[in-house]
């Protein structure tokens, strides 16, 4: 739920340096001792090298795994005028509960001073969830950004929380950065160097190489195994095919479907282990196509 009266106390907050350039270093603990745990949350890995989060980044529901503080993606195209999304997965020792704050910057540019990033930000999107209390607040001096949404849900252990919006702007390599921390002030950071551009075309195959039509990316091979795996959830899986189809990379119509089992509103058992064969490579494309037709016709997926 938006509160007005928190949501200005918090946009004067977020307004505050930025787009002053600051600098970050990675994760840290909070400051003076913890009261709880003192292990930052994570979008993939931790400073120990172990892996929390798989997919942690998705932009335009495609997932890139999160290394430690800084990494480079390959550029994604977002289309101006038209929705994008960036989703980001974050893990916390303490559970998606204690996770207070998440900010997303649009960086225009970045570079090193004493080895350590240095940034300023176009515009810094941000959920705060402090003692349970829902604001969301955008800072957007350059509009850049339009018709913007946030939304965030707790996942088995992960808070997920959805940045919606629509770029308005020419932009050649945006970078993009993540903050976040907990009730204990655990925070962490995460770069992602040259994450998206713009593109007037309102076909542009926005973050894959689009070759013949119907040819499926090779990304929803590997999102259809991990959702197989039950390391994605079905809403991220099936949100990634909505968006494939809505982005005409690949073109179905509704057909006439006389099964019982398309009415039942629940994903068959056979979709999902047809999703791992194909991602195992052990049936062809046209199999799992097939599939996602049936999902089309039980209304699983929009058109």
């Amino acid at each position: 739920m938006i509160h007005f009266g928190s949501f200005l106390a918090l946009l004067l907050l977020v307004s505050i340096g930025i787009p002053a350039a600051y600098a970050g270093h990675g994760s840290s603990g909070g400051g003076g001792g913890c009261a709880g745990s003192c292990i930052p949350p994570t979008l993939g890995v931790n400073s120990d090298n172990e892996l929390r989060v798989t997919g942690g980044l998705s932009i335009n529901y495609m997932p890139f795994d999160v290394e430690f503080y800084t990494q480079n993606i390959p550029t994604q195209t977002l289309s101006k005028g038209e929705q994008a999304v960036v989703i980001v997965k974050i893990f916390d020792s303490e559970g998606p509960t204690t996770l207070e704050h998440v900010e997303l910057h649009f960086s225009p540019y970045d570079e090193f001073s004493s080895g350590t990033f240095v940034e300023k930000s176009l515009a810094t999107l941000v959920w705060d969830g402090k003692d349970g209390d829902e604001v969301i607040g955008v800072h957007d001096d350059k509009n850049i950004l339009q018709n913007i949404s946030i939304d965030a849900k707790d996942e088995r252990n992960l808070k997920i929380i959805s940045f919606k919006f629509e770029p308005v702007t020419d932009f050649e390599k945006m970078s993009l950065m993540t903050v976040v921390w907990d009730k204990d002030k655990n925070s962490a950071k995460n770069y992602f160097i040259d994450a998206i551009k713009t593109s007037d075309s309102t076909s542009a195959g926005f973050f894959y190489d689009k070759n013949e039509q119907n040819t499926v990316p090779t990304w929803i091979k590997t999102s259809a195994g991990w959702w197989a795996d039950d390391k994605i959830s079905d809403d991220d899986f099936l949100g990634g095919i909505e968006f494939m189809i809505q982005t005409k990379v690949l073109s179905f119509q509704m057909t006439d479907s006389n099964s019982d089992e398309s009415k039942t509103g629940e994903i068959p058992t056979w979709i999902k282990n047809t999703a791992k064969w194909w991602s195992d490579g052990l049936i062809p494309e046209d199999d799992f196509v097939r599939g996602i037709q049936f999902l089309i016709n039980s209304n699983l997926i929009s058109l």
